[in-house]
């Protein structure tokens, strides 16, 4: 097959080569990719049991990452590695980028609002003396909300600018810091949190089991530490 077949659109980067992709799609997508290819050399992976994995024969470029991000959450890059990597940096310069204006609307935003976080408060109940782990932050605004009631705020987030605009929000109270929800939480303690929100987040990560085994492992009075089996 030419060059021009495997790739997807018109942009040949320098040195690119042609790469077996491997997607996962979640089970609301995979009919809609099954029946509209993404590509001529699509074909399903008959390693996944679950026959929502597929793979195509291209050339990574830029068609292809807008292509890929166009899916959302519904789409996994199994492989190659490099591919996976260069997603998720683009996923966190376009939360990067939307960060200032997320900010601004954080207040007022409805479903932030009037849906998330009244629901959430009411959940968690009196917040007064206690220590709250503040899991993908954002902006800060549940941090304001748990130290302005008197709690003892750790948030972190996996952007440079959220964890910024969280500190200007809270004047330099609580301890923020720039961290993955998809990777362990190196600087926090067992047996640290009595409470962890991790508010409209999770469904940003591929495998939920090792950070709930983390926010397991941050709760106060959780022994033994899951950390204790798998580090």
């Amino acid at each position: 097959a030419s060059d021009v077949y495997k790739r997807q659109g018109v942009t040949k980067p320098e040195d690119a080569e042609i790469q077996v992709v491997k997607l996962k799609f979640s089970e609301k997508r995979i009919n809609y990719v099954l029946t509209k290819p993404l590509h001529g050399t699509q074909k399903s992976d008959k390693t996944d049991a679950t026959d929502l994995t597929i793979q195509i024969e291209v050339m990574p470029n830029r068609e292809l990452y807008q292509l890929i991000l166009s899916f959302g959450e519904d789409v996994e890059v199994i492989s190659p590695p490099e591919i996976r990597k260069t997603i998720k940096e683009k996923i966190i310069k376009a939360y990067e980028d939307l960060a200032d204006e997320y900010n601004a609307k954080i207040d007022y935003k409805p479903h932030n609002a009037y849906y998330d976080r009244p629901n959430t408060l009411k959940l968690i109940g009196e917040v007064k003396g206690k220590s709250i782990l503040d899991a993908a932050c954002g902006p800060g605004k549940y941090s304001e909300i748990f130290i302005s009631k008197g709690a003892t705020v750790t948030g972190f987030d996996i952007s440079p600018r959220m964890i910024e605009l969280a500190k200007e929000r809270n004047k330099n109270t609580g301890f923020f810091f720039v961290q993955d929800l998809a990777i362990p939480f190196e600087q926090l303690n067992d047996n640290s949190y009595d409470i962890i929100v991790c508010a409209l987040a999770m469904h940003y990560i591929e495998d939920w089991n090792s950070t709930i085994q983390e926010f397991y492992s941050c709760l106060l009075y959780t022994s033994p530490s899951p950390r204790d089996r798998t580090r």
